[in-house]
């Protein structure tokens, strides 16, 4: 059976907040970094349901509404929901929350790609 959903929490370390682009902004979660933890978090579920020895999955699209903030030190937690996939593509629904607060909600694709066909295309 495919998991419906997996979670994983991050932890906001300094090279996470956008202070580390201008020491003039404040020590809070970037947005950036936001979408990297959503698209682990997505690909750790996936993984769980393709057999990775011969297909792996690629980040291909992400819509963010980045709506709330997270600290230095503070702990976001993130959940992403398997929605749809095929042989080409799964789709997420994801939700970031700090604090039991929502601060973000992204849908999010990633393309399915045979092991063989990326390493001909990296030639």
């Amino acid at each position: 059976m495919t998991p419906a959903s997996h979670t994983e929490s991050f932890t906001v370390h300094p090279t996470d907040c956008i202070s580390t682009l201008d020491p003039t902004l404040p020590d809070l979660l970037g947005t950036y970094i936001l979408v990297q933890w959503m698209e682990i978090t997505a690909a750790k579920l996936i993984n769980t349901v393709l057999n990775t020895n011969e297909r792996l999955t690629v980040g291909e699209h992400v819509d963010i509404h980045h709506t709330g903030m997270a600290r230095l030190g503070e702990t976001v937690t993130i959940t992403a929901t398997l929605t749809e996939h095929d042989k080409k593509h799964a789709r997420f629904t994801i939700e970031a929350y700090n604090d039991g607060k929502l601060i973000a909600t992204a849908e999010h694709t990633r393309a399915i790609i045979p092991h063989k066909l990326l390493e001909r295309m990296m030639r």
